[in-house]
């Protein structure tokens, strides 16, 4: 666990365990020095549940492999391209609502459990070939991932009037229902 982490110059920053920022992931802009390093994910979980600031950085956020997101608010977070092949997993707990402001491929589950994924007009979120959308109650996706063949599921609550996870020519593999009300497809 750690308050905050600020990055400046160019530094190459790799994790080697999972962390969890309580308060601010501040990647500087211009004041004192802006970050136009990379931060490597190292295929571990980071767990946001401040705000993560990168105005003015042209630093680089690195995936692949397991590395894993995690955004659980509670203020309104924004996240920018993930490079090296993007994350194994997104998870999206925050219900105030996360917005890609970048490309971000998903390998394994996008796991919507609370407010509204958004997605900024000129980028995407891509499902690889197999990956999972797992959606709950109170949970929305206000963008249409780019994807061939991947699986839905939906557990608990609220009826769920299914569009943008689902874009034309799609295949759903498997799709799943795990609840008492209806579900419109």
């Amino acid at each position: 666990v750690v308050n905050t982490i600020t990055l400046f110059h160019n530094p190459v920053v790799i994790l080697i365990n999972d962390v969890y920022i309580v308060d601010s992931f501040i990647w500087n802009g211009t004041s004192p020095t802006q970050f136009t390093g990379t931060f490597d994910l190292g295929g571990k979980v980071l767990s946001l549940a401040g705000a993560f600031t990168r105005t003015g950085s042209t630093g680089i956020l690195k995936g692949g492999g397991t590395s894993t997101i995690d955004c659980i608010g509670p203020g309104a977070q924004t996240l920018p391209d993930v490079t090296n092949g993007g994350l194994y997993d997104l998870i999206i707990e925050n219900s105030s609502g996360v917005t890609l402001n970048g490309n971000i491929i998903i390998n394994n589950v996008l796991y919507l459990y609370a407010g509204t994924l958004t997605n900024s007009v000129a980028n995407n979120i891509t499902m690889a070939a197999g990956t999972l959308i797992d959606r709950n109650d109170g949970s929305s996706i206000a963008v249409t991932p780019v994807g061939t063949i991947y699986d839905v599921t939906y557990e608990n609550g609220a009826p769920v009037n299914v569009g943008p996870e689902l874009q034309n020519n799609s295949v759903i593999r498997d799709l799943t229902i795990n609840g008492s009300d209806d579900v419109t497809l």
